[in-house]
């Protein structure tokens, strides 16, 4: 829809779309053509106010009801003497968008509460049922498969949730925080996993960052911990999974190293999209939701980072993640 008004705010055009909306709201914005814009907002439903439009900047969102929801923009269009000589309004409908967030947010509610919660008791069931059973035998064989199926429903649910968070970043709150640190809980948090295969899980610091990182702490940890436990998980029994943190002049680099499976070098464009798994002969087994590296693409990338990826079937593989550090505020 479009609209222009003169420069006292009198309707002089509507363009069919404009007027097509105009009969979803009760008013044919033909019959108004010479009416000021206020003239005509007083004959709209009493829930639907425009006079807000023109006072409101450029640019603003107004839901009209049943005739649907639309991003409003005004510009000014200038005479010969470069004063205001009228008004265009351009309506952008925007009603699918907004209805499929308000869905997506819904079932996102709903994976991260509802279905979050039932998959905990039954988590908490089964882990009481594997201390009173034999995993050597039927029974217990079919008691872990469960609680590992569950555990990978809840990893799936987490990780969903979690990549809508980090792509929708008008939620999030960014704050200093010292990486050094961080990495150094990542690590610490994961050793007892890389115990149970026998792994050396081995973290080094070149530097000391010149200054904090700013962004979201928790889902930058998050990102990492995906990272660190991919190299455990993608590592064979007695492996070596090495994490080093460098600094330089603008940010820092985090890198991932292990001497395990690798990725061969025409999947390793693919490894960061959602449910992209490698398969091959060595990875039958591992469980994975494939969305876990496409989660810490989208936390680094909307933190201004980078990461990349160097690998080799048989070799193991390199993964580096670079953040900037927080700008330096100017002296007062």
């Amino acid at each position: 829809p479009i609209l222009l008004f003169d420069r006292l705010g009198r309707l002089i055009l509507a363009n069919p779309e404009a007027h097509n909306v105009g009969l979803r709201l009760g008013i044919s914005l033909y019959s108004h053509i010479g009416e000021t814009f206020a003239e005509i907002s007083q004959k709209l439903p009493d829930t639907i106010s425009l006079s807000e439009v023109m006072q409101g900047g450029d640019s603003m969102e107004i839901n009209f009801g049943k005739a649907g929801e639309f991003v409003i923009r005004i510009a000014e269009v200038p005479g010969l003497k470069k004063e205001v000589d009228s008004y265009v309004v351009v309506g952008q409908e925007v009603t699918g968008e907004r209805q499929l967030n308000r869905s997506r947010s819904e079932l996102l509610h709903v994976l991260s509460h509802d279905l979050g919660n039932t998959l905990s008791q039954a988590l908490g069931y089964t882990d009481l049922l594997l201390t009173d059973t034999d995993e050597k035998d039927q029974i217990g064989i079919f008691v872990r498969r469960v609680y590992d199926a569950l555990v990978q429903g809840k990893s799936l649910i987490r990780d969903v949730v979690e990549i809508e968070y980090a792509e929708t970043q008008g939620v999030r709150l960014d704050k200093p925080f010292d990486i050094a640190t961080l990495m150094e809980q990542v690590v610490q948090g994961l050793i007892v996993v890389a115990e149970l295969k026998e792994q050396s899980l081995t973290y080094e610091l070149s530097h000391e960052p010149q200054r904090p990182l700013i962004g979201n702490r928790s889902l930058v940890r998050q990102a990492l911990e995906n990272l660190v436990s991919n190299a455990i998980k993608y590592t064979p029994d007695g492996g070596q999974v090495l994490v080093r943190l460098d600094t330089n002049g603008a940010g820092v680099t985090i890198s991932v190293s292990d001497n395990g499976i690798g990725i061969p070098a025409d999947e390793q464009a693919n490894i960061w999209e959602r449910f992209y798994r490698v398969k091959s002969m060595e990875t039958e087994g591992i469980q994975g939701t494939g969305l876990g590296l496409n989660l810490v693409r989208s936390v680094i990338e909307s933190h201004d980072g980078r990461v990349s990826v160097e690998s080799a079937p048989g070799r193991g593989s390199i993964f580096r993640v670079w953040l900037p550090y927080a700008p330096v505020e100017p002296e007062k």
